[in-house]
């Protein structure tokens, strides 16, 4: 064997010793997607891709380890499968996006998966609980027919006055006419979402943010003969439907997804960058944002202050007050970078909340990184784009 040929084998070994980091043939000289920051940048402090659901808390780069907390079980979209999965207490959610993080939500409703119960009332309308749901597994979840015009499958809960939020899964069995959804026992119906449904696909179906007591979730077939199937049907209390709650005869907590990480080693209060990759859980402008994941509405340039705070801004390093939009689902970069801070880093950083039990982000994160050193202009540009 050659010299030349032992030296590109000692490569490909090293590189998979080492997760790739290294140039591969066909294209030596090449580095492998964000390795740059690892080996060119010896100020990259931390680095959770958020992207591995064998292995949630992975990190390439840190010092000490993620933790995290959620003391029950919740539900989440497998990254691979597509099916709807229950993770474990204090196993971090990680969906396509990335790491799934949202503060405390209650399904008020019961019997969620089985619209053929009692606790349900249909008018012009039957139910069956035959259905394969979105967990993939038979008879997990229902079916609900029309029997004449406007056929609804209801349900009632006794509460305080709120804004809540209300969303059933669908997906089309027969017909073609409208599906709508109420909160207020049929007085105002959402849009129609017979556009949205399918035969193939199950499609989240939503009515939020109304303000009233005692709400009564419906779902309304406008066409007799039609038949849809359901799952997941939800009712909480937010301006926003979270993730699936499945109940049965009580209604349901999901406690807040409570992540940190350690601020010794992989972050400075005099001088750093801080980048990663966000999306939100929700359609909105930055006046609901700050209201959610800021303090009290304020808006800081900084991702950590006395509080251990880690804030989320438009990717530069001043306070901004002009109009951010926000699309629910739609994936958004955010870089930011301090110098000269007087701050005092606590022991944790919380990513994606203020502080235990506080502001929570319900959305995604994926590839935080920091380093610690204070990035030019044009370098804030690359890694926020």
């Amino acid at each position: 064997m050659t010299l030349f040929l032992r030296v590109l084998l000692l490569l490909f070994l090293a590189g998979q010793a080492w997760g790739g980091c290294f140039p591969s043939f066909p294209n030596f000289g090449r580095w492998p997607e964000n390795c740059n920051e690892w080996w060119n940048n010896s100020s990259l402090t931390f680095w959770a891709p958020f992207n591995d659901v064998t292995n949630p808390l992975k990190l390439n780069k840190g010092t000490g380890s993620l933790t995290f907390v959620r003391n029950t079980k919740a539900m989440y979209t497998h990254p691979t499968t597509g099916l709807i999965t229950q993770a474990d207490n204090n196993i971090l959610r990680i969906e396509s996006n990335g790491a799934l993080i949202e503060g405390q939500r209650t399904n008020i409703l019961t019997y969620s998966r089985t619209l053929s119960n009692a606790a349900w009332i249909l008018a012009n309308a039957t139910a069956d609980n035959t259905i394969t749901g979105e967990d993939g597994v038979a008879s997990s979840a229902s079916w609900v027919a029309a029997s004449g015009s406007n056929g609804t499958a209801c349900q009632s809960v006794t509460i305080a006055s709120a804004a809540y939020s209300g969303a059933f899964s669908l997906k089309r069995i027969t017909g073609t006419g409208t599906v709508k959804i109420s909160l207020d026992n049929g007085a105002t119906y959402g849009s129609d979402l017979a556009a949205s449904l399918s035969t193939s696909a199950w499609y989240r179906g939503s009515k939020a943010n109304q303000t009233l007591a005692n709400p009564t979730i419906c779902l309304q077939l406008g066409t007799s003969g039609d038949n849809v199937a359901v799952d997941y049907a939800q009712v909480e209390e937010g301006a926003f439907v979270s993730s699936r709650i499945t109940t049965v005869a009580a209604a349901v907590t999901r406690n807040a997804d409570v992540l940190t990480m350690s601020a010794s080693g992989n972050m400075s209060g005099s001088v750093g960058t801080v980048s990663f990759t966000w999306t939100p859980s929700f359609a909105s402008t930055d006046s609901v944002l700050y209201s959610t994941i800021y303090d009290a509405g304020d808006i800081k340039s900084y991702y950590w202050s006395t509080d251990r705070k880690v804030y989320f801004t438009d990717g530069t390093d001043t306070s901004t007050t002009s109009a951010l939009t926000f699309s629910s689902s739609t994936s958004s970069k955010f870089a930011d970078r301090w110098t000269g801070s007087s701050a005092v880093l606590g022991s944790n950083v919380y990513l994606g909340s203020s502080s235990f039990g506080t502001n929570y982000l319900f959305g995604h994160l994926k590839s935080v990184r920091t380093w610690n050193r204070y990035f030019s202009d044009s370098e804030m540009t690359s890694i926020s784009q």
